[in-house]
């Protein structure tokens, strides 16, 4: 089974195949966050957003944080009834979520990891909080692809974000180290 993450999807990925790694081929990361051991969200992201978790959760009293305008999908980029549908279905996400540092045994380090670096513009939340991650994986030698998309690659080009995926869960070799990009 090949599991995948996008965003803070990094994180479950990382916790389900850790406890689970003898069913899981291939990790693949898209645009996400890496934790190791002992790590939270906020610890990966810059400390303006985690000042943001912080202050969405106080002013909803309960724990919950709304996404942040920031984070949402640009406008302009696809069809506004598209991106409105979009934005209508997101969630508010426990802060504890945020916060929590993963505990890790080390096993889904040992798994083949690969990761989908967006590099069609970023967002406007205090310069570009993913990049020392998607280095992260390049130095680590992972299998690494870049797709000229924003952020949210489903979204805006769910046919590249399909291919990439499609290619990584085909590749008979998952332990191939080479960068490639696909443009749309």
């Amino acid at each position: 089974m090949v599991l995948c993450g996008a965003s803070y999807g990094g994180m479950a990925i990382t916790g389900a195949a850790d406890q689970v790694s003898i069913r899981i081929r291939m990790l693949v990361y898209v645009d996400a966050v890496i934790p190791e051991d002992g790590q939270s969200a906020v610890d990966l992201l810059p400390e303006d957003f985690a000042e943001m978790v912080r202050a969405a959760a106080d002013e909803r009293g309960h724990g919950w944080v709304a996404i942040p305008e920031a984070l949402l999908p640009p406008a302009g980029l696809i069809a506004e009834e598209d991106r409105a549908r979009y934005v209508a279905r997101l969630r508010d996400q426990p802060a504890a979520t945020f916060t929590e540092p993963m505990h890790l045994t080390g096993a889904s380090a040992r798994l083949p990891r690969a990761y989908i670096r967006c590099t069609g513009g970023q967002r406007d939340i205090g310069g570009d909080p993913i990049e020392p991650i998607a280095a992260r994986a390049r130095a680590a030698g992972w299998i690494y692809r870049e797709l000229n998309a924003p952020h949210d690659p489903h979204l805006f080009d769910p046919a590249g974000t399909a291919a990439i995926l499609h290619e990584l869960a085909s590749t008979g070799s998952t332990r191939e180290r080479h960068s490639t990009s696909r443009t749309p």
